[in-house]
């Protein structure tokens, strides 16, 4: 499954619909889907994306157990195994979109690469933009992970709340990625994220999602550096141990017999 992009923001001008959402930041206002700073309002609540994915996935998974049930009737009788089973569902399903995705910039890449006096690096744009029909019908049956972008920090804790409520973790299969931007990169405009506090409150609360940290950037970045100093400071913080865990008591042994007690045994 591939991840899907997405921004979460809580600005006070907010227009969701007629839809109520109960996912919201302590003054009230929605969490919600949009580009923020560019975009301070959206029809897409947090918690109307999030449950249209998983929903869709559930069907996706019916489908393809579906999709199964065909084979197999179809097919001579064979003995199953669970994990035969498993990988006949997949095979059932559509393509990894993750791979096709790779295989397409790869293509799109190289043909780039290959033109005379080509001394730039292409925009990865082409086939995956304009789709054909296939591969289109392809993807949409396709299962979805859930890549979220926050951009403000009252809309974390919320969120969080809202995903351990629906176990989004566990029923996306280990597909859902929590992204900030932590440190100021070059030629960024917006201030980050508090970066030890994102790191810990995520740690804490959503432990089977994958962090994904970055530096703040916009179209200035791409005739500046980074730093050695920004560098650094990123490593310092995937290296340092966020989320204190205490160590598994041993059991205690019982104390070693005396020489004298030995002997006398």
């Amino acid at each position: 499954p591939s991840a899907a992009s997405v921004a979460v923001a809580s600005p006070s001008s907010l227009h969701v619909g007629d839809e109520e959402t109960t996912v919201r930041v302590d003054s009230g206002d929605a969490v919600i889907m949009a580009h923020y700073p560019t975009e301070r309002s959206s029809d897409l609540s947090l918690e109307q994306f999030v449950t249209s994915v998983l929903q869709h996935n559930e069907q996706a998974a019916e489908v393809a157990a579906a999709a199964f049930a065909r084979k197999q009737r179809a097919a001579p009788p064979l003995q199953t195994t669970a994990s035969s089973m498993q990988r006949s569902m997949e095979e059932a399903t559509t393509d990894d979109e993750a791979v096709s995705f790779a295989a397409k910039l790869d293509e799109e890449l190289n043909a780039a690469a290959n033109q005379p006096n080509n001394n730039l690096i292409p925009v990865c744009v082409g086939a995956r933009k304009r789709g054909d029909g296939g591969e289109a019908s392809r993807r949409r049956g396709a299962r979805k992970g859930i890549k979220l972008d926050f951009k403000q920090w009252s809309a974390v804790e919320p969120t969080l709340a809202f995903l351990q409520k629906v176990r989004a973790a566990d029923r996306l299969e280990g597909h859902l990625w929590l992204n900030a931007d932590v440190f100021a990169g070059p030629g960024a405009l917006v201030s980050p994220l508090d970066a030890q506090k994102f790191v810990r409150l995520c740690a804490e609360r959503l432990p089977e999602a994958v962090l994904s940290l970055g530096w703040g950037s916009t179209i200035l970045s791409t005739t500046r550096l980074y730093t050695h100093d920004m560098i650094e400071r990123m490593i310092e913080l995937c290296m340092c141990p966020i989320v204190r865990h205490s160590l598994p008591s041993r059991p205690s042994r019982p104390p070693a017999a005396s020489p004298e007690a030995a002997s006398s045994s």
